[in-house]
């Protein structure tokens, strides 16, 4: 374990000079508990209350926001019985981004291994780039055809539903992991190192023997989120690419597949830079391109709502579509709410952390508002003829071509940081088979170059990018998001009993919230799966791509 983090030290950029974090190691758990006791300290580059605030929100808006119109339309405003199918799948796109969002989970892992291994910190500035980029991705952007899968009342409904649930799961884990510092006296812990020792506090001896299965299944869902990441990146990025290139060359144009090939040298060289803060200059463009490229959507959807949209187009949208239109909305939705990961290594720098729930929710109340305002003023603007993402909606003009350009530029530069997140985890493993060091250099380039290749086939295998974010959405992200923070909190505070009300009310809602994510994980994978095979049948096209009928 020590050659490990050796390692990660080094491939971060370790200098000799760099102070080391000591920690020590774990309490008895049948000792009492010092709850006064104080873990030393050792924090470095700690945030204020308001650079916190910043974090959390760039943590939380990503491109998912951009899909929600299409989900309201496919849930409608009332869900009927016999229509409930549909509404469920759009919700699990949106917030499939927990990551995808969990873009920040995989970099609130790699931060974390920074503080537990005591290698230098990147420097602040570039920190705050990788969290800003880290967290702005597809997800945003398709949060109005998520809108549209659920519908015009459901849809919205379900945004702030889910979000509420997400910030509850968010504070449960700061929670679990102040309860768990103070019984390890560690200074800090990660995501992964939460769920090891949340499974050591528990009273059952078979978890506590296999303590280090709650880190591995961790890192596990990290890994497929991220890597799922760089699948509809490069989607994204070849579906943009794809529609400009029509506008000038019509049918002449190149297949979507073809286009995803030729990005891939393309990605393939840049994923080559294997340093974090060598990645921050790009993280910063990709930052300014993502600002003015969303300032100018807002506008044109502003615009738009007011000169072209007529009662009429908003009273035939539907208020509620069926159940796979909501399960297509759930995977969306969780795709698109990406601040989970982000929750612990911010809290963490921060100067006061007792201040740091106060910043969570005023936080993720701004986020929250600005979902709901792109995934319902993008279905109300745009309605049955919605896209996979908001800006194949955009106009032809050149304007809202550069638009589109600087999105595929974003997207690509954030390629890089959401990339290094599955190779910090997964080649340690491969390297330590590598018996002469020679070679190791080598061997990290062919590691690389094999995950762009699998994203790229991947990406080419399911072309479908709105159901591609909802399948990410639903099967990795729902269980980072919804059911790891409630399950952990029973397994910390399990010892303590449930002889009062306040901790019987407390499983009871975790159970509820463990039975909702695991019918959104169930129900949101099964249809986004059969959606993508009925995608590929010309006699039965996808029911998730046009938004349903209102239902009478």
């Amino acid at each position: 374990m020590a050659s490990e983090y050796t390692e990660k030290s080094r491939l971060l950029g370790d200098s000799s000079n760099s102070p080391e974090i000591q920690i020590s190691g774990t309490v008895n758990r049948h000792e009492p508990i010092n709850h006064d006791q104080q873990p030393v300290d050792n924090r470095q580059h700690t945030t204020t209350f308001v650079q916190t605030l910043m974090h959390l929100l760039k943590g939380n808006i990503g491109t998912g926001l951009m899909g929600l119109p299409f989900a309201v339309g496919q849930a409608g405003l009332i869900v009927s019985d016999d229509k409930l199918s549909g509404v469920f799948g759009v919700c699990g796109g949106v917030f499939g981004g927990v990551g995808w969002g969990v873009s920040g989970v995989g970099l609130c892992r790699h931060n974390a291994s920074i503080e537990r291994v005591g290698c230098v910190w990147c420097r602040f500035m570039q920190i705050l780039m990788h969290l800003l980029k880290g967290n702005i991705g597809t997800g945003l952007m398709g949060l109005p055809f998520a809108v549209g899968q659920a519908g015009l009342i459901i849809g919205p409904l379900g945004l702030l539903f889910m979000a509420v649930i997400c910030v509850f799961c968010m504070d449960k884990l700061v929670r679990c992991s102040h309860y768990l510092c103070r019984r390890t006296q560690k200074s800090s812990l990660d995501y992964g190192e939460v769920a090891e020792e949340a499974m050591r506090a528990s009273p059952f001896e078979a978890l506590r023997r296999r303590a280090t299965v709650g880190s591995y299944v961790v890192d596990f869902f990290l890994v497929l989120t991220q890597t799922g990441f760089c699948c509809v990146y490069f989607l994204y990025m070849a579906d943009n690419i794809h529609q400009i290139y029509f506008l000038y060359y019509g049918n002449a144009a190149p297949s979507l597949q073809l286009f995803v090939l030729m990005l891939s040298p393309i990605v393939l060289l840049y994923t080559y830079i294997r340093y974090l803060d060598h990645l921050a200059p790009f993280s910063s463009a990709a930052n300014v391109l993502s600002v003015i490229g969303l300032a100018i959507i807002f506008e044109y959807m502003f615009y738009y709502l007011i000169n072209e949209v007529s009662p009429q187009d908003i009273k035939d949208l539907p208020y509620a579509t069926d159940f796979k239109g909501v399960c297509v909305f759930f995977g969306t939705a969780i795709y698109a709410f990406e601040g989970i990961g982000t929750v612990l290594p911010l809290e963490n720098k921060m100067k006061n952390r007792d201040k740091f729930r106060s910043v969570l929710f005023l936080g993720m109340g701004i986020a929250c508002f600005i979902y709901l305002s792109m995934g319902l003023l993008g279905y109300l603007c745009f309605g049955k003829n919605l896209e996979d993402t908001i800006t194949l909606n955009l106009p032809d003009t050149l304007l809202y071509i550069m638009v589109r350009v600087m999105f595929v530029f974003a997207i690509f530069f954030t390629y890089g940081i959401q990339f290094y997140v599955p190779v910090h985890i997964l080649w340690p493993f491969f390297k330590r088979r590598i018996a002469n060091e020679r070679y190791h250099d080598l061997g990290e380039y062919v590691f690389r170059t094999f995950m762009v290749l699998l994203t790229m086939v991947l990406a080419i295998s399911i072309p479908k990018l709105a159901l591609f974010i909802s399948l990410i959405g639903a099967f990795s992200s729902t269980g980072l998001a919804l059911i790891f923070p409630p399950l952990l909190e029973e397994l910390t505070l399990s010892t303590e009993g449930y002889s009062s009300p306040h901790s019987v009310t407390r499983l009871a809602i975790n159970i509820c919230i463990i039975v909702f994510g695991l019918v959104g994980f169930g129900a949101g994978t099964y249809v986004a799966v059969d959606e993508i095979v009925l995608s590929f049948q010309p006699s039965l096209p996808a029911a998730t791509l046009q938004p349903a009928t209102m239902i009478p």
